[in-house]
């Protein structure tokens, strides 16, 4: 449940991009038989999630499975399962911070660092980790409540994503979800490293080709048709009907139309699930990748 869409004017990048940095290639979409498409909450209570699954069906083209009202445990319980098919799954929150920030007073912090501490955060909040943050060390580099001017940092690949996504530093009116999300999903993701089974892209590079079940950073607004508005319940069904005509997709049952009609968050998650199998995980090799991460989708290449 990022917010984004009508804060930036570019246009998607077209074609080859040119490359600044070395680049990073892994398998794509064509490696997996199974995608998960996940829309996140940053709510207390974590039940305002939504997933779509999607798998290719027999003969070719994308049979969507379901689209179910979930809960940020319902997702770690799936993605703890061992899949019956090899598994890419798209999650709509940052898997990171940007470089910058100063965690425990050292901007020199590794990824499984400061997994941790969102991890810590939620466990001894009870949930409530926006009160937690204000008694944080860290609580002056976020915008909890009006008036404060923390700078509004984003990591390289937000920078190079359209549509421009939020700064997770800023927790004042809607855009909390997006910090609280973050946490509590990077928590989600520290929980996860006991799985031998999962990989989250693009840390662990060493594991992703052999995983059976590969966790990556998606950002829904990308792979929603760019000229409609998620929240105008006409353009929802608009997008919905531009779904069901693909000849690729089948699955899309009187029931499923209905939810993607009534919900955005329902329409998030399963445009991100159509979109994994088109998509291949590549980043730019950079160290700032390494602790930062990447955007699935967004061209691997620094401006």
């Amino acid at each position: 449940m990022r917010w984004g869409r009508g804060t930036d004017v570019r246009e998607r990048p077209a074609g080859s991009v040119p490359m600044s940095e070395p680049v990073a290639h892994g398998p794509g979409g064509a490696e997996f038989d199974r995608f998960l498409g996940v829309d996140w909450s940053g709510a207390k209570v974590g039940g305002n999630v939504f997933l779509a699954e999607v798998v290719r069906a027999v003969g070719g083209g994308l049979s969507v499975e379901r689209v179910e009202r979930s809960s940020r445990a319902k997702v770690e319980d799936e993605l703890r399962r061992p899949p019956d098919g090899r598994t890419l799954a798209g999650l709509d929150f940052s898997f990171s911070f940007p470089a910058g920030f100063v965690l425990d007073g050292r901007t020199d912090w590794t990824w499984p660092e400061l997994r941790r501490w969102t991890a810590e955060l939620v466990a001894s909040s009870s949930g409530d980790v926006r009160a937690a943050l204000h008694a944080a060390p860290e609580r002056d580099q976020f915008r909890l409540v009006p008036g404060d001017r923390a700078p509004l940092l984003r990591r390289r690949t937000e920078e190079a994503c359209v549509p421009l996504p939020a700064s997770v530093f800023d927790l004042v009116v809607y855009q909390r979800q997006v910090a609280l999300g973050t946490i509590h999903g990077m928590a989600v993701l520290d929980h996860l490293a006991d799985v031998e089974h999962a990989a989250v892209w693009p840390y662990d590079s060493e594991r992703v080709a052999s995983a059976a079940t590969v966790v990556a950073e998606a950002y829904p607004s990308m792979w929603l048709d760019p000229d409609l508005r998620k929240g105008s319940d006409a353009d929802r069904r608009e997008q919905v009907t531009r779904w069901r005509a693909r000849p690729d997709v089948t699955g899309l049952d009187a029931d499923t139309v209905a939810l993607l009609h009534r919900s955005g968050d329902a329409a998030d998650a399963l445009a991100v699930a159509l979109a994994l199998p088109d998509l291949t995980l590549d980043a730019p090799a950079a160290d700032v990748v390494a602790r930062e991460g990447w955007i699935l989708g967004v061209p691997p290449a620094f401006s």
